[in-house]
């Protein structure tokens, strides 16, 4: 342990910097780790030490899943509420409507709910400390300069103006009824390389190796003297990189597979009876290499499990290589960023609903950095009450669902059960709590909830004092092949406020790594439970140690120095981030249903509306869906 130790320390995990600010510098957990997936123990379960420093601001009680939403979870999971669901203590009058879930789905449901015009009294239950689900943000302070990093959601398309006489698609719906910019600024570079382009967002260098100056690192320990950075390393068809020829042959063919047309000769019911792995292979005779190189993307991207699980069509919908013969036409508008991610734009959803619950105005620098008024947001006055740390466990109708006029919900708040009536429920949940909490489920809907499988995502977002260490390289963006994560970035985000650091290597940044945890070559429900097990296994100071660790193996030589430079680190953990839709998610197999057919079908009085129900999850899609649950939900209501 000794070595260890001096490591530890060398990469400066005794230094009191910010993300240690919650317990005043000192070490913890020095050594400890949480075997398996933890389940509730006693009254205790995991504390907040397991989720570390988790910020400033209005988000900083929810990094993501925290330990106290996960021990309510598996609570709920081992059956520890079921013998006291009958003492749950009556509140409130009866409402109108119950949304089960705070995310996109759950805020369009709301905002459907509320253009319908029944005025109707409307309750969102929210088991976090804020709503929005993932799309939250992580806020730290550096050097008297605000960072702000995304905590799930990043990234969002501003939809095409509407051409004339033509009806407006829901995003187009969406921007104009909250009132959206469709023109940001951004900051401009200074003191940057020749050459260092950087990216408004994450994704498209991540996932399309473009829009960045992107360095891919190889590892000396396994390239030896070959290894180290490459900029740029398609542009000489891979030969300055360490790879064997065999490998190079596997990835330019994966590289190149946009230039085919297999894909836009099969249907999207035959690519949905194949995995993505199975038709990169048979398509274009791509192998191991180039799969272990499209993994990480996959599994950070959308999916979180390997290509040998997922429907091809799923890979179609995320414009992966060899699924589409013209990106950019699939594509559209380019990607934008918020420095938080799409936690800005689902601010623009609650000041539309809720313009009390946001200090300041309507424009976007109000929107995203006035506080949000928490004592206002269960307000018994309001049309719209939104009740935070609030876990739905119970979900019936009072009597036969074929007749009954009410439905119940029981939730736990504050250590205790308490139960509200409405005359419908949207549940906005995903699949995962959906069929353990609906008490009175049909045997279809049980059957089709079983067929969602859901993948982990880790979430770090990491602040350093500066990036010179990446402008000497000629870069603003890094992949590497070996070791903790895959990629990471510099962004030049939308600019909101006067507080950010200027867009300049000697001034602090963020650093946001989508950790994944891909295990190809399981079935598909063991890739996702092993996921979970690294996720929820893993304690605080270890994922630590690892991302300080990967970045001094990678920057060293740069002038990066781990125990000097990092100035903060928050970890959102998120257990059930994807749904991870298997060969016949989208067209059935077998001569079965999709099961997102049979999801989308309410029962009685509840309706059900999540963005997994589209197997490729995003706002748009989030609002869809939360959309189309709430019309069901009304035309109930409206029945008597």
């Amino acid at each position: 342990m000794g070595n260890r130790d001096e490591s530890a320390r060398r990469l400066g995990l005794d230094e009191a910097i910010t993300r240690r600010d919650f317990i005043g510098g000192a070490l913890v957990a020095a050594g400890s780790a949480l075997p398996g997936i933890p389940t509730l123990a006693g009254a205790q379960g995991l504390d907040a030490d397991w989720g570390g420093y988790s910020g400033i601001g209005d988000y900083a009680r929810a990094n993501g899943n925290t330990a106290a939403v996960v021990n309510t979870a598996h609570a709920l999971r081992d059956g520890a509420f079921e013998k006291k669901l009958e003492q749950a203590r009556a509140v409130d009058d009866l409402y109108d409507l119950v949304i089960v879930g705070g995310g996109f789905a759950g805020a369009a449901a709301a905002l459907e709910f509320n253009d319908a015009g029944s005025g109707g009294r409307c309750l969102m239950l929210e088991n976090h400390a804020i709503f929005g689900g993932a799309a939250r943000q992580n806020e730290m302070e550096v050097d008297g300069y605000r960072l702000v990093g995304p905590q799930g959601s990043h990234n969002f398309r501003v939809p095409p103006l509407v051409e004339a006489g033509a009806a407006p698609n829901l995003a187009q719906e969406m921007w104009s009824r909250l009132g959206i910019p469709t023109e940001f600024l951004h900051a401009s570079p200074a003191n940057v390389a020749d050459g260092v382009r950087i990216a408004n967002e994450y994704y498209e260098p991540m996932m399309r190796d473009t829009g960045a100056a992107i360095g891919y690192y190889f590892d000396a320990r396994t390239h030896g003297e070959r290894g180290g950075w490459v900029r740029d390393m398609w542009s000489d068809e891979l030969q300055r990189t360490p790879l064997v020829a065999e490998t190079r042959a596997d990835l330019l063919r994966l590289h190149r597979s946009d230039a085919h047309v297999v894909a836009e000769a099969a249907s999207d019911e035959w690519m949905d009876q194949r995995s993505y792995a199975e038709f990169l292979r048979t398509a274009y005779g791509v192998g191991d290499a180039g799969m272990r190189y499209v993994d990480p993307i996959l599994a950070v991207s959308a999916y979180g499990v390997g290509s040998d699980a997922i429907s091809a069509f799923a890979a179609k919908q995320l414009t992966m290589p060899g699924t589409v013969k013209d990106k950019a036409a699939a594509l559209g508008n380019p990607l934008e960023g918020f420095p938080g991610g799409n936690a800005t734009l689902y601010r623009y959803f609650i000041k539309a609903l809720r313009p009390d619950a946001i200090e300041g105005g309507k424009d976007l620098v109000s929107i995203a950095t006035g506080k949000v008024r928490f004592d206002a947001l269960d307000s018994p006055t309001a049309k719209l009450r939104i009740r935070l740390q609030s876990t739905a466990v119970a979900v019936r109708h009072v009597g036969d669902p074929q007749t009954a006029r009410t439905v119940e919900v029981i939730y736990s708040r504050d250590g205790r059960l308490q139960r509200v009536r409405a005359r419908a429920v949207v549940m906005s949940t995903g699949s995962w709590v959906t069929r353990r909490i609906v008490r009175d489920l049909p045997e279809a809907h049980v059957g089709a909830f079983a067929q969602f499988h859901h993948a982990p995502i880790l979430v770090a977002n990491v602040a350093v004092s500066q990036w010179r260490f990446l402008d000497k390289l000629g870069v603003s963006a890094a992949r590497w092949f070996e070791g903790f994560g895959f990629f990471t970035n510099i962004r030049s985000s939308v600019r909101v406020g006067e507080r950010a650091p200027p867009l300049d290597p000697n001034y602090p940044a963020i650093l946001t790594f989508y950790l994944g945890f891909p295990h190809a070559g399981l079935p598909l429900a063991a890739q996702t439970a092993a996921g979970r097990a690294q996720l929820f296994g893993t304690n605080y100071r270890q994922f630590e140690l690892q991302l300080r660790e990967q970045l001094q193996t990678m920057f060293a030589a740069q002038g990066f120095d781990a125990r000097r430079d990092i100035k903060g680190i928050i970890l959102n953990r998120w257990g059930h981030a994807f749904v991870a839709p298997q060969p016949g998610f989208y067209f059935g197999r077998g001569g079965q249903p999709a099961p997102s057919s049979i999801a989308r079908l309410g029962f009685g009085r509840i309706a059900f509306g999540h963005s997994e129900f589209n197997g490729h999850q995003n706002w748009r899609w989030a609002a869809t869906e939360g959309r189309r649950a709430a019309k069901q939900a009304i035309a109930a209501i409206r029945s008597g």
